[in-house]
């Protein structure tokens, strides 16, 4: 099975989490990094999660689980270290078409985390299917090592120019060749995207108007 590689933008959407062990907490920070509204549930509490409790950074409830726990959530991780309880999981996620992220137990899970490195807009993930996350973890990073220092004002550079272009070429009349422009571009060297903007938007302008897009001498 290929899993689709997605990314989920959780910024203000409610996100439960079954559990509250030192797993938990690491998937907890993920979600709060990605703006997320948190509720937990779980009878036993470490006490990092009992303090973002206090802090007002997350909801807590100290019992266990129950199936209306998972009414307005757009996505739930169980991190409960016990199978059984993390089927149940699965199982009422499935009912209500939930995507569901158990820890350790692949068979529960419609949505695996991937080991992700983010630089500014940029985000890299590497997955596994849930069979070597540690392993994911280490390609991830060994991948970020390759990418230039300047990699997240080059992704922004990059990204002007492309709204500019969209901005000079609306509509889908030339979305063909507007498409190739941009893929023409992301295929240059790094000291091309390091130019000025207005360089490189006349270099796209000029590749705009070739077939295939060449780079203008």
């Amino acid at each position: 099975m290929t899993p689709l590689a997605v990314g989920l933008l959780l910024r203000g959407r409610q996100v439960l989490v079954v559990g509250a062990g030192p797993v938990a907490l690491g998937k907890i920070a993920r979600l709060l990094a990605a703006e997320a509204q948190v509720t937990v549930v779980a009878p036993d509490v470490v006490p990092e999660i009992a303090a973002l409790a206090i802090a007002g950074a997350i909801a807590l409830h100290r019992r266990p689980f129950a199936p209306a726990d998972l009414d307005g959530a757009w996505l739930c991780l169980t991190a409960t270290g016990r199978d059984r309880v993390d089927a149940a999981v699965f199982a009422a996620c499935e009912q209500r078409r939930l995507l569901c992220n158990a820890a350790d137990v692949p068979e529960a899970c419609s949505a695996y985390l991937m080991a992700q490195e983010d630089v500014g807009p940029l985000t890299l993930a590497v997955g596994s299917t849930g069979t070597a996350p540690g392993l994911a973890g280490r390609l991830a990073r060994e991948a970020r090592q390759a990418w230039p220092e300047d990699i997240a004002e080059l992704v922004r550079r990059y990204g002007a120019v492309r709204q500019w272009l969209k901005a000079q070429q609306p509509g889908e009349a030339r979305l063909g060749q507007r498409t190739a422009a941009l893929r023409w571009l992301a295929r240059q060297p790094w000291a091309v995207l390091r130019q000025p903007e207005q360089a490189l938007r006349e270099d796209v302008a000029a590749a705009l108007e070739t077939e295939p897009p060449q780079r203008p001498r």
